[in-house]
């Protein structure tokens, strides 16, 4: 499960929701809130294979993309 949290703007979920797909992971379930001026979404994912995703290679490699989807960053 990845919960993300990030000011709310215009496309900010699309962004979010892209990474995943673009890393080829298939979003089973979201909860999606907007709670004063923040975003506040969460995602439970499975690989292309429908597996959970254990790899700490990988995970790191979606947490990269997702900072990326937020604000444009990387966590170096």
């Amino acid at each position: 499960m990845f919960e993300v949290r990030a000011p709310d703007s215009m496309g900010v979920l699309w962004r979010i929701t892209r990474a995943f797909n673009d890393l080829d992971l298939d979003i089973t379930s979201a909860k999606i809130q907007t709670l004063g001026p923040a975003a506040v979404d969460s995602f439970y994912v499975r690989d292309s294979t429908g597996s959970k995703i254990l790899d700490p290679g990988y995970l790191e490699e979606i947490k990269r993309a997702l900072l990326f989807a937020i604000d444009g960053s990387d966590i170096g």
